[in-house]
């Protein structure tokens, strides 16, 4: 009512489900016109359009960490779209960020083991995963750049210079582990339906 009352363009609400629910709707049911709308959470959840209707949520904005129809990629998962689809076949769900994030956080890991250890013999006997990160000496390497170390150091550096491209964006951890190169991506509703719509090299939707 306040926003409404003295004329404003547009509404950025750092929301929850709920909230967000009610912001919309009280809007539309006002016939109020906003020349923008951004929830932070609201807008991302699948029943908000269906719910609450065009009126209410056409063309609100919302920022998301994922969206499945995204032009990201990699060699292992494919696209944003083709991961989605694999994953609703197997699940029978369309996959979270949360689902597609701990899928990234496999890939990059997987990538960073394999880039530890090139260069590296093992022994002949078997060897398990403790015994390769922790045991020092077990390894015979072709150092380079007096990379020296046992196995989870060598890991753990090969974490720090990993830049690489995944179907869920770049990933690229700072010395907290934090992932500083993922871009969140700018979703609107069209047609009831959540779109990726910035950045645009990456969006499914103008």
């Amino acid at each position: 009512d306040q926003a409404m009352s003295i004329g404003a363009d547009a509404i950025l609400g750092c929301d929850f489900k709920g909230p967000g629910f009610q912001i919309a709707r009280a809007v539309a049911t006002r016939g109020y016109y906003l020349k923008a709308m951004w929830l932070t959470v609201a807008p991302a959840y699948e029943d908000f359009a269906d719910t609450l209707g065009p009126k209410a949520t056409e063309h609100a904005l919302t920022a998301v960490q994922w969206h499945p129809a995204s032009t990201f990629a990699d060699l292992f998962f494919g696209t944003a779209r083709e991961y989605s689809e694999r994953y609703d076949r197997a699940y029978g769900v369309t996959p979270s960020y949360v689902s597609a994030g701990a899928s990234a956080a496999a890939y990059s890991l997987t990538y960073a083991i394999q880039d530890a250890f090139k260069g590296c013999t093992l022994p002949e006997q078997d060897v398990d995963a403790d015994s390769l990160l922790f045991d020092a000496g077990l390894l015979e390497c072709k150092e380079s750049g007096g990379d020296k170390g046992i196995g989870y150091e060598r890991v753990m550096r090969s974490l720090a210079r990993q830049q690489i491209n995944t179907f869920f964006g770049e990933v690229a951890l700072n010395s907290y582990r934090r992932n500083v190169a993922l871009t969140p991506i700018t979703a609107q509703i069209q047609s009831g339906v959540l779109q990726a719509t910035l950045p645009i090299d990456v969006a499914n939707k103008a």
